[in-house]
């Protein structure tokens, strides 16, 4: 089973993309926006008793650049497809990136759920994710709510597909279902 997964992170600028990865890898969150060019960043984890290594790339938002997804689409295991509540603009950026991978991995994510200033609902982001086959979170990097659990899921699926893949179907591992979800209650 492969111990490295190298993860994209993909959405419109300023949705909560290098938020929700600088929880997760350093347990910080910043107030202020400092937009991203690229960056990497490694962090290890414990699954179900079994390590996984991540790789993971911050994008700069503007995916939609066909050389720059094409090179995402080619180097990454799996996607995190990431919008804001407060932004109807940037979920609907996170549809049309969807439209563009055709992983097996993905797994959308609404940013922000602790703000008080909403323009997409839990439930349409629900509705979403039941369209695209594909699991949702809503996360908070401020609140670290659900940070940790969206890469969880995203080693989850990485881990069932390889078992797949291997012919390994009898594994006695419990891997989420496509379409599960993970809400943020305030």
């Amino acid at each position: 089973m492969k111990r490295q997964y190298r993860i994209a992170v993909i959405g419109a600028p300023a949705c909560g993309k290098s938020s929700l990865i600088r929880r997760f890898v350093f347990d910080e969150y910043a107030e202020t926006y400092d937009p991203t060019i690229e960056d990497r960043y490694k962090k290890s984890l414990i699954y179900k008793g079994k390590p996984a290594h991540l790789e993971i790339l911050d994008t700069a938002g503007k995916e939609l650049v066909s050389e720059m997804m094409h090179r995402y689409i080619t180097s990454a295991d799996a996607f995190m497809v990431v919008y804001s509540v407060g932004s109807r603009k940037s979920y609907e950026h996170a549809l049309h990136l969807f439209h563009q991978i055709a992983r097996i991995a993905r797994l959308l994510v609404a940013a922000k759920c602790d703000s008080d200033y909403r323009e997409v609902t839990s439930d349409e982001g629900n509705t979403l994710s039941a369209q695209l086959s594909c699991s949702f979170a809503e996360v908070s990097a401020k609140m670290n709510i659900n940070v940790h659990e969206v890469f969880e899921e995203m080693v989850a699926q990485l881990r069932y597909i390889e078992t797949v893949e291997h012919g390994r179907r009898g594994t006695k591992e419990h891997y989420p279902s496509r379409g599960s979800s993970l809400c943020c209650f305030l």
